[in-house]
């Protein structure tokens, strides 16, 4: 899994329509899932590089950022923030 995560995570640093690509694959809400799992701010380093994706995904990108703040789990992205 960080093998994958360390992909996306360079595949998105500069790439607008690849962050588009992953982002309609509920990539947000499946890594809210990993974070979820790992306990959060006890996740280490998984939970840092799905940040570090999720940041990838939403800096500069302003459809992503509709759809996070449109998908379903966005009651679970505000509990998570809380968390931190």
């Amino acid at each position: 899994m960080i093998d994958g995560l360390l992909l996306l995570i360079h595949l998105t640093q500069e790439n607008a329509d690849i962050q588009k690509i992953i982002a309609f694959e509920n990539t947000f809400e499946r890594l809210l899932v990993i974070i979820q799992d790992l306990g959060a701010t006890d996740g280490g380093v998984i939970v840092q590089d799905c940040l570090q994706l999720m940041h990838n995904m939403l800096k500069y990108n302003v459809s992503n950022q509709v759809t996070f703040s449109s998908f379903s789990s966005f009651e679970t992205s505000s509990e998570l923030c809380a968390t931190f």
